[in-house]
């Protein structure tokens, strides 16, 4: 067992040498950006707010219904959204409010509220992104 421990701190690094530590080499040649592409990937919908939809669907009863994330950045406010439909939201992060015409909703994660079809704002009061997901219902 003392061999074994003897082993094990000289591998680790508590005794020995110092071979292997330093800095990194410099990268040879220019970097290469990666290929991937996501397949739903996040678009700039206004300054500070981002979107993506995961999942499109027709009701059959002449509603379309999008599922997206929504993203506001970190402090962010006054974050002009529209989802371009009515829609019902639901909050994963972040902490802050949203305004449409005469209303206002505080947010923060757990909260569900349903919006008409008009322009919002939102407002991120958090240090972190306020995120939510928005099911939006459109005509056909």
């Amino acid at each position: 067992a003392a061999a074994f421990l003897l082993f094990l701190s000289h591998s680790c690094g508590t005794g020995g040498s110092a071979k292997g530590t330093g800095p990194l080499p410099a990268p040879q040649g220019e970097p290469k950006a990666s290929p991937y592409q996501p397949t739903q990937a996040y678009e700039v919908i206004s300054p500070g707010v981002s979107s993506r939809t995961l999942h499109s669907a027709s009701t059959g009863t002449g509603y379309r219904v999008e599922l997206r994330e929504v993203i506001v950045g970190p402090g962010k406010r006054g974050a002009a959204i529209d989802l371009k439909g009515g829609a019902l939201l639901e909050v994963l992060s972040g902490a802050g409010s949203l305004t449409w015409a005469d209303k206002r909703q505080d947010l923060k994660p757990g909260v569900t509220l349903s919006i008409p079809a008009q322009a919002c704002t939102a407002d991120n009061t958090s240090e972190v992104q306020l995120s939510f997901r928005a099911y939006v219902f459109t005509g056909e």
